[in-house]
This record gives C-alpha cells, structure tokens and sequence, in this order.
C-alpha cells in the first residue's frame, strides 16, 4: 500500500468532492473598477470661439459683379483692411457695437448687414450695404463672404448707370480670408 505525505492511503481516485478552493469568487465578482465610467462619458467636442482683437482681412477675390462696377473703380476697396472682433462666445461674436455675428452649429457664419455712403462721382453716392458671412474655419482663422447691395442715391447717377450692365440695386461678392494679427 502506498502512501503520500499527508499519511492518507492513494487509491488512485481522484476527489471531486473538495471545491472549497475554487467557489470563493469574491475577487472575481468585485467590477467597481471597470464600471467607473465617469472619466469617458465626456465625448463632447469643445467648440470653437473666434479669437478677439483685431483681424486682417486678405487675399480679397472677386467672386461675381452684376453690374461690372470693377470697371469704374476697384470694388474690393468696399471691404474694410481689418475688423475688431470682440464679445467672443459659442453663439458668435461683435464686429462692432452694432454688428452682432451668429455663428451654427457646422460654424458657419451670418452677420447684421452693414451700410456706408460713398460718393461715386459729383450728384452721385453710393449706398453700399455689406453682409459679412462665410465659415469660422479655426479660432484665428475665417473664410468671409462679403456679400454687397449696391444702391445709387443722386441726380447724376444716371451717368454711372451709363457705365455699367444692368441698373442699381447692383449685387456684388467677393472672398477673402480674414486672420488676427
């Protein structure tokens, strides 16, 4: 008869009725760890705010003039050199104290029209209204769409209509790109 170290007899049976070793699961069934999500259910992207202060407004391209005022005088000289850029938030920003520019969900940009008068000739002024729209492409970096309505105010305009294809109200776009200096 053999025998092993612990002074019982070996009858070559294996035991199956000992599974005091393997039910305790207490280390097993513990998942606090991994169901702690609190750190991954922020997914969001944080959103865009164009950068205040002053822009620069460049590369000005003409993109369609109804009225073929290019000819008489340069048309992107319409568009201001810079703009302020202030009041900066998720729904948009301020051009001025009067311009209030909204800006979507996909960042696209549509702004208050702005008017100025200018004098085309003697007994001729130009009442040129800008909408300033496009796409805020990175916080210090926006495509801008100046979409103009040129109406003629004046007794000598007819001289500038002359010139010209069609007659006022005149619809002029140009792009460019605008970045802080």
């Amino acid at each position: 008869m053999e025998s092993n170290d612990t002074g019982l007899v070996d009858t070559g049976e294996v035991d199956s009725g000992d599974t005091e070793d393997t039910q305790d699961t207490q280390d097993t069934q513990d998942t606090q760890d991994t169901q702690d999500t609190q750190d991954t259910q922020d997914t969001q992207d944080t959103r865009v705010i164009a950068k205040e202060g002053t822009w620069d407004v460049r590369n000005v391209q003409l993109i369609e003039d109804a009225c073929n005022l290019n000819a008489w005088e340069d048309v992107t000289s319409f568009v201001p050199a810079q703009f302020e850029v202030s009041s900066s938030d998720e729904s948009g920003f301020n051009l001025d104290s009067q311009t209030r520019c909204a800006v979507d969900d996909e960042y696209q940009i549509s702004c208050d029209a702005q008017t100025i008068v200018q004098n085309a000739i003697i007994g001729c002024d130009f009442i040129i209204t800008n909408r300033f729209m496009g796409e805020l492409e990175a916080f210090n970096d926006i495509g801008v769409d100046f979409n103009i309505q040129i109406e003629s105010d004046g007794l000598s305009c007819w001289l500038v209509e002359q010139g010209i294809v069609g007659t006022f109200p005149c619809s002029i776009v140009l792009y460019a790109n605008a970045q802080p200096n």
